[in-house]
């Protein structure tokens, strides 16, 4: 049930974050970043100390305790930072193809972080992928590849626009496959620390939180963009959506973080990826997006590789939140 809610508030995180880089008023990706990863810090932490004073004897839990827990030999903390790397990259990446791209072509061609989740399952997990497991992931890449093509059916004079649109969608795409790379490698990554280490859930985000807000300050925020940062200041360009983006990607990385815990992560990726039928409606209302027959061929690909891929999902036993640790996820 979390994978399906998952796959309708990453539907809508798309569309906020597309609709808010459509504003006038321009922001900088790097510092909503930042921003959504100190928001996403925070509440894990509340949630954390919330649970842990709860079951423990009251008053006992202190910020020495939580502060072992985050830093200490067990934590482990060292292992978070390469996935944080990643996922900050791929959130920054995320932003900004979806700036290029429309929302319908994005959602199908970031499935792509599928094809990458599992060629890396294989090699750092050493999960068995069956025979038709391979043909779904081989029948995605080709529904994937197909709605790169033109959606303009219009066959005229190669403008200026036009040409403009096509680096733009080249750019993006090219940044799509960037970030299911990093994506990719951090997920599984991820997962195996999250699954195999003692460290609660909330523990390890709190962890990837704070790896991921000290580059993304220091390099993004100072280094990159120091000089517009100068000019307009932290939050220019911000407006209600941008606030809205940011609350969508800071809650969102939640979300993705408990069907990790509870649930396979190419599973989790491939429920995601039946939302791409909303995302193509929406767009053709709302954006205008122009839907082709081939489009409609990558989708029904696309599609038809959700329901080819199958696998039960155990259920996760009644422990205590501090005893949550790896159930075996035998494939």
């Amino acid at each position: 049930m979390l994978t399906y809610y998952m796959k309708i508030y990453k539907n809508l995180s798309v569309f906020v974050i597309r609709y808010s880089k459509a504003q006038p008023e321009k922001y900088l990706s790097s510092t909503a970043v930042v921003c959504s990863e100190i928001l996403k810090l925070l509440t894990s932490s509340f949630i954390h100390i919330y649970l842990r004073s709860h079951e423990e004897k009251k008053g006992t839990y202190n910020f020495l305790k939580f502060f072992k827990e985050l830093f200490g030999k067990e934590s482990e903390c060292l292992k978070v930072t390469i996935p944080a790397v990643l996922y900050l990259i791929q959130n920054n990446l995320i932003y900004y193809s979806v700036s290029k791209l429309d929302a319908a072509t994005f959602q199908i061609s970031y499935q792509m972080k599928l094809i990458m989740t599992a060629i890396f399952s294989v090699l750092i997990l050493h999960r068995k992928l069956y025979t038709h497991q391979w043909i779904s992931i081989f029948l995605l890449a080709c529904g994937i590849a197909l709605v790169q093509l033109p959606t303009d059916s219009s066959s005229g004079s190669t403008s200026i626009l036009n040409v403009n649109e096509t680096v733009d969608k080249i750019l993006g795409f090219l940044s799509v496959i960037v970030a299911c790379s990093s994506s990719g490698i951090a997920g599984v990554y991820f997962e195996k620390i999250l699954k195999k280490g003692k460290a609660t859930l909330w523990i390890r985000n709190i962890q990837l939180s704070f790896f991921s807000v000290i580059p993304g300050y220091l390099i993004g925020c100072l280094l990159l963009d120091g000089k517009i940062i100068k000019e307009k200041g932290f939050f220019g360009g911000y407006t209600r959506w941008t606030v809205l983006a940011v609350m969508f990607q800071a809650f969102g990385g939640i979300v993705v973080a408990l069907v990790v815990k509870h649930a396979d992560n190419i599973l989790k990726g491939f429920a995601n990826s039946i939302s791409i039928i909303i995302s193509c409606v929406i767009s053709y209302y709302i954006f205008d997006f122009n839907i082709t027959f081939i489009f409609i061929i990558g989708c029904c690909a696309v599609l038809c590789s959700t329901l080819l891929y199958s696998k039960p999902v155990r259920g996760m036993s009644n422990v205590k939140y501090s005893e949550l640790k790896q159930q075996n996820n035998d494939v």
